[in-house]
């Protein structure tokens, strides 16, 4: 009888907030017009049955999600929020520029050559801010021979995924680390090269 009590006992809720109270909580880059064109661009783009079959084929593998329509809809969320804070923190091609002392036409001779990684916001190139130190001025250890081991039609958000995830063929101090943990920690670049190809090859 005291199980049963005990487990029966109604837990006090807490009560669901408000997105206004949690944007102002909490120290964001983005506006809540922000969001909601990153929700409707989601919402007009974006559904499980437009996928081309080689891509619902690497969502299945690879997403850990599965594709029926309540977890389609939790992903696109997440998904539309993860783009724009990625894309409210990436910088221009002259902000990275000025902040590695380099000229503009040095910058976008990178970009083609995959040295740096960039992608287009609204016909802009966008650099994200995971590719560089904490200082700005330099980019990650062998990030070059790295991304040219990935694919170059990757969406950005996995790309950046791809860097900013532990792995567990990563492991620092007995834990898993990202690959830009690792290559910024002194790791070979090899195991990290052979996670973007096999990366690469499942895509």
């Amino acid at each position: 009888m005291a199980v049963k009590d005990s487990n029966s006992r109604a837990k006090p809720r807490k009560e669901p907030g408000t997105l206004d109270k949690w944007m102002a909580s909490v120290d964001l880059s983005f506006s809540q017009e922000d969001l909601v064109a990153a929700l409707e661009d989601m919402r007009r783009n974006t559904t499980a049955a437009a996928l081309p079959a080689r891509d619902r084929g690497f969502w299945a593998r690879n997403s850990g999600i599965a594709t029926a329509g309540a977890a389609i809809a939790t992903a696109s969320v997440m998904n539309a929020a993860a783009r724009i804070l990625s894309d409210s923190s990436a910088v221009t091609a002259a902000e990275v520029a000025e902040r590695m002392h380099l000229s503009a036409s040095t910058i976008r001779h990178y970009k083609a050559a995959r040295k740096l990684y960039s992608y287009l916001v609204n016909g802009k190139l966008a650099f994200p801010n995971w590719q560089f130190n904490d200082a700005g001025d330099k980019s990650i250890p062998a990030l070059e021979v790295v991304l040219n081991s990935l694919s170059a039609d990757m969406h950005p958000q996995a790309v950046a995924g791809f860097f900013l995830t532990p792995q567990p063929d990563l492991v620092l101090n007995c834990e898993p680390v990202s690959a830009k943990t690792w290559l910024e920690a002194g790791g070979s670049k090899e195991p990290v090269v052979g996670l973007a190809e096999g990366l690469t090859a499942d895509y």
